[in-house]
């Protein structure tokens, strides 16, 4: 039984819909996450802005 291409998507889509999430995060990991890229990025450009001013 072949099934048009539409009504296959329409069923994927909803079959993802319906389940839910494997993976969720919270404000304090998007919080922690946010300070690591803060500490991993701050110094580069800090000495980046020195050089640059001089």
């Amino acid at each position: 039984m072949k099934l048009p291409q539409k009504i296959t998507l329409l069923f994927l889509i909803f079959s993802t819909l319906a389940c839910r999430p494997v993976l969720t995060v919270g404000w304090s990991e998007i919080l922690i996450i946010g300070l690591v890229f803060l500490l991993l990025i701050i110094p580069p450009v800090w000495r980046f802005l020195k050089k640059y001013r001089k």
